[in-house]
């Protein structure tokens, strides 16, 4: 079965996707070379912690050898890191509010269909 058939995306943007699993409760961060699996809980609790990331710091000073200065340790991974750019990092909160509002929008609009 293909891979749109087996999932409903949440929300996209320029450097990835959030899925959601037509038969199951997990969410799937695509983003660059950064593959997450999370509960609907865990997916909120990542994306309150990607949006404390200050994308204001002077860039020069904190560049990796990837020339990409924005690290991000994974809930439940200790073993994978991923490094961003400002723009990626950007990008990724866009992504993850987006998916959060789409997903609160979801949960309203079954509680309106409970109720009447």
């Amino acid at each position: 079965m293909e891979k749109q058939q087996q999932v409903e995306t949440i929300n996209k943007s320029r450097y990835g996707f959030v899925y959601r699993w037509r038969r199951g409760i997990m969410l799937q961060i695509e983003f660059g070379n950064m593959l997450l699996n999370y509960d609907t809980d865990n997916f909120r609790l990542f994306a309150r912690l990607v949006q404390h990331i200050d994308t204001e710091t002077d860039e020069d000073i904190f560049y990796t050898h990837t020339r990409r200065p924005f690290l991000i340790y994974p809930l439940g991974s200790c073993a994978q890191t991923y490094c961003f750019s400002r723009d990626e990092i950007m990008d990724l909160k866009v992504l993850l509010n987006g998916a959060i509002s789409m997903l609160d929008l979801q949960k309203s609009l079954r509680n309106n269909l409970i109720m009447n």
